[in-house]
């Protein structure tokens, strides 16, 4: 349904917004760079954690769809659909926010790299996911990677 197209994408570049009006300045992250490469490994390998839990929820669906852009994001049947939003937003978050701060005169700093650790992660994961419990997944509508 193309209708699921467009609210992802009105809730990205919402997202996006907020990051181009966030200020420019670092707020001391605890565990500084070491903070931003454990929570991008987190994310990596949280999706293929997730994937044996959800067998137990008895909202999930048995059998997922691929995330895809066409698809309700909300729809506790379909967990990853969310995960795909999530990260896509954190994503476009993280290269706005970085594309500020390389005009701007702060140098770069822990935690203007967390929300692009946090997509970029979530992203690899959910693939991650899909090769490690590839008999779990469907190829969802109008998708265009058909991956393992």
């Amino acid at each position: 349904m193309r209708l699921w197209f467009w609210v992802r994408l009105a809730i990205i570049v919402s997202a996006a917004a907020s990051a181009g009006l966030a200020p420019v300045k670092p707020f001391g992250l605890p565990g500084g760079w070491y903070a931003v490469a454990i929570t991008f490994i987190f994310f990596v390998l949280a999706p293929t954690i997730v994937v044996p839990m959800q067998s137990l929820n008895r909202w999930s669906a048995p059998i997922w769809h691929r995330p895809s852009w066409n698809v309700n994001p909300f729809s506790p049947r379909e967990p990853f659909q969310f995960i795909h939003l999530c990260a896509w937003t954190l994503l476009a978050q993280g290269v706005v926010y970085l594309g500020r701060l390389a005009i701007s005169s702060v140098s770069v700093y822990p935690e203007a790299l967390m929300p692009l650790a946090i997509g970029i992660g979530g992203l690899l994961g959910l693939r991650l996911s899909m090769i490690a419990f590839s008999t779990r997944w469907l190829a969802a509508p109008n998708n265009r990677w058909r991956g393992p």
